[in-house]
């Protein structure tokens, strides 16, 4: 584990219909963390029409490689340290994982590949946080079936989007890979959900640039040494 990142990537993921981002549009309009982060919707991985499913192995682990790749895009590369670096907390809806929970098959070998990279991303200065949002299945259910009466979201039904048990399948895997998450929040309560997300971005904000006054003071220290 590299605790020396220089990039924070708070990543917002669950199951459909449990909130991720109606929160996210909640961050966004957060006074609050206007100086601290800068968001990122599910939008930002560009979706290319293929002749397989978008649920397929194929198109997931395609999906996860190019979140990724838009994060490494995003943040500036330091030659001299051989790092990136971002000034702000990164805040993005569903994380690479999100591929391995929805994956049609090989789940297990996804989720390897995907820690791998997670690992490499870490000594190149650039970790992961997962929140995991979560709500009673019933009331997600309500939602699923409130944002399917939109014809503009109809497209979510080849996802199965509409189907209890796909949920409920969703939720299993999610709770099998609960291990790649620091936090827990229930959205049962929307503010209050929020406001926790809030609360985590600043802790970690904070410790961000604590860690980098040390830095700082480090390097200073060993110019005086080189000087004397």
């Amino acid at each position: 584990m590299n605790k020396n990142c220089f990039v924070k990537i708070v990543c917002i993921d669950g199951p459909h219909g449990v909130g991720k981002t109606y929160n996210l549009e909640s961050l966004r309009k957060n006074v609050d963390l206007i100086e601290f982060a800068v968001y990122v919707d599910e939008g930002f991985v560009p979706k290319v029409k293929t002749k397989f499913h978008p649920q397929s192995l194929f198109e997931e682990t395609k999906w996860a490689l190019n979140w990724f790749e838009n994060i490494t895009k995003r943040c500036f590369f330091n030659k001299k340290t051989g790092r990136f670096e971002h000034n702000k907390i990164i805040v993005t809806d569903r994380s690479p994982y999100s591929a391995c929970v929805y994956s049609k098959s090989h789940a297990k070998e996804l989720k390897k590949v995907i820690d791998g990279i997670r690992d490499e991303f870490e000594v190149k200065g650039i970790k992961l946080y997962n929140l995991y949002l979560y709500a009673d299945v019933m009331l997600i259910e309500g939602r699923i079936k409130e944002r399917l009466r939109l014809p503009t979201e109809q497209w979510r039904k080849k996802l199965n989007e509409d189907d209890p048990t796909w949920l409920k399948e969703v939720i299993k895997r999610y709770v099998k890979i609960s291990t790649c998450f620091c936090e827990r929040i229930p959205t049962d309560d929307s503010e209050k959900c929020c406001e926790k997300i809030v609360e985590f971005v600043k802790k970690l904000f904070s410790y961000f640039y604590l860690l980098m006054a040390l830095i700082l003071h480090k390097k200073k220290k060993e110019k005086k040494k080189k000087k004397n």
